[in-house]
């Protein structure tokens, strides 16, 4: 049976809570506390003149490790002995100097702060003690050392301890901040020989990311350098996890997959200074592609992995001319009701306000706005294009009627993008719009791209008109070096195609 108290006796108060900050003060002192300062009116929960005031025990401040509720016990007596404190694992005990004249206790999230400039939207507690001037000392749960030993707490997370006889010399000059702590015995704890490793790996969370105990010098041992795929095989979870090695995430995502690896689960890794750590070096890896979470039981733990070089090439993807088909932009099946109106509110303003914007009048509703800059549509086209290891069927409707540019409407499943291409001479291309879904496909396709080329984005969320006049203005910069987009379907299907190449590959 899992532990849920240390001491009997104490009062355990749950309040509700959207933010990172606890205030516990006297209700005697709440307007002096809340009066706002010359230069200070405070923001939020937080009083003015925090500091101040709780350098002179008027109120005690403590942070949150997330925005959960508040679940704390107040404790009136000595602190807590190392039997008691056995019942659980604790971080470092906090202390300040707290004042109770009146011995009417205010604990309050920020949600319910009755210090701070703005009204508070939740309730409180305030909870009766004797009053007088005491030392508070603030315990947390270490939920990585219960998570480490197995075992199990459902009492409070902070347990607040007031042991009368606390002196200004006790005060805080801060907040209390939250402080993991956390166990560096994994430092240097691994085996290498030859192309293997026997390390440890830590998941924090349930499927973005990993660390490997693997540090610089163990890499070099293993002869990894940037573009060198390695596995990681972790017996307890089940996961054989293959990732590229590069000198930053950034720099690890343009990297191509291996050839003939199963990348069912697969990411990209690099050497960072661990700051929950106290800095230590570790390998941190992005998990891109992944299949299986992990467990709860598996996380935030050390777990034994084995680590292995692989001896694999990058798949080499070769730019493919697209087949066009003609069809009806319109008629296309890709989005739920209610979709559109919300993606495309900033493109054109009030349709937000419609209960359903169904595709066909979104698409006469960008046609008139398209108008209205000069241009007409000339195409709809379909063909499929690839996105990581999915074949999406995608659409555009293009507009053609302005020298040097091409307006696009693309979609795909649960996706669409309103966009303004222009060509350069160089094959560089010039992209304004709403385009946060190709924009990601852009950047993840970099290895696919013909050498040298690049796609200059920039994703705007406005109407189509500030959009263009953005456009423009790029136009203008690279003057003299753009190429013409040629009148009619077949100019516009020829410039769009040479843009999915420079894009995609």
């Amino acid at each position: 049976m899992p532990s849920t108290t240390v001491r009997n006796g104490g009062t355990p108060l749950t309040i509700r809570n959207s933010g990172n900050e606890v205030w516990l003060y006297d209700d005697a002192n709440r307007e002096t506390i809340r009066a706002p300062g010359e230069d200070d009116d405070g923001h939020g929960g937080m009083p003015p003149r925090f500091y101040e005031s709780t350098t002179q025990g008027l109120i005690v401040g403590y942070s949150l490790y997330q925005d959960d509720d508040v679940q704390v016990t107040v404790i009136i007596g000595d602190p807590l002995t190392e039997k008691e404190l056995s019942a659980a694992r604790w971080l470092d005990p906090q202390t300040a100097f707290l004042k109770l004249p009146s011995g009417r206790l205010c604990v309050e999230s920020n949600d319910a702060s009755r210090v701070g400039p703005e009204e508070p939207m939740e309730k409180g507690a305030v909870i009766d003690v004797p009053p007088g001037e005491y030392l508070l000392t603030l315990y947390r749960v270490d939920h990585e050392a219960l998570d480490r030993e197995g075992r199990e707490w459902t009492g409070s997370q902070e347990i607040v301890v007031l042991t009368p006889g606390g002196t200004p010399d006790d005060a805080a000059t801060d907040f209390l901040p939250f402080q993991e702590r956390r166990d560096t015995g994994w430092v240097g704890k691994y085996a290498i020989k030859g192309k293997e490793a026997h390390a440890l790996v830590w998941f924090g969370d349930y499927w973005d990311t990993f660390v490997v105990n693997l540090d610089s010098g163990a890499l070099a041992k293993l002869g990894v350098k940037p573009g060198v795929y390695l596995s990681v095989r972790v017996p307890d979870t089940g996961h054989t996890l293959v990732t590229v090695f590069g000198e930053s995430w950034a720099a690890g995502k343009k990297l191509p997959l291996p050839d003939g690896v199963n990348t069912d689960e697969y990411g990209f890794a690099a050497i960072a200074q661990m700051q929950e750590w106290n800095g230590a070096e570790a390998l941190f890896c992005r998990r891109d592609l992944t299949r299986t979470v992990v467990e709860d039981v598996h996380k935030n733990i050390w777990l034994p992995a084995m680590v292995e070089v692989l001896d694999a090439r990058p798949l080499v993807v070769k730019p493919t001319e697209r087949g066009f088909t003609p069809t009806s932009f319109r008629d296309a099946q890709f989005y739920d009701p209610g979709f559109l109106g919300l993606i495309l509110s900033d493109v054109l303003p009030g349709v937000d306000d419609l209960d359903v914007l169904l595709l066909p009048d979104a698409v006469d509703r960008l046609d008139e706005a398209h108008k209205a800059l000069g241009f007409a549509p000339v195409a709809d086209v379909s063909w499929t294009e690839k996105a990581g290891r999915e074949t999406l069927e995608s659409r555009a409707r293009l507009y053609g009627g302005v020298p040097n540019c091409l307006a696009a409407v693309t979609g795909s499943e649960s996706s669409i993008d309103v966009l303004f291409l222009s060509e350069l001479e160089d094959g560089q291309w010039i992209l304004t719009g709403l385009a946060d879904d190709i924009e990601t496909r852009i950047n993840n396709a970099a290895a696919r791209r013909p050498e040298g080329l690049k796609i200059e984005v920039q994703t705007l969320d406005e109407d189509l008109e500030a959009m263009f006049e953005k456009h423009r203005e790029s136009m203008a910069e690279a003057d003299g070096s753009l190429v013409a987009v040629h009148p009619g379907a077949d100019g516009a299907e020829a410039a769009f195609r040479r843009f999915l190449v420079a894009a995609f590959g």
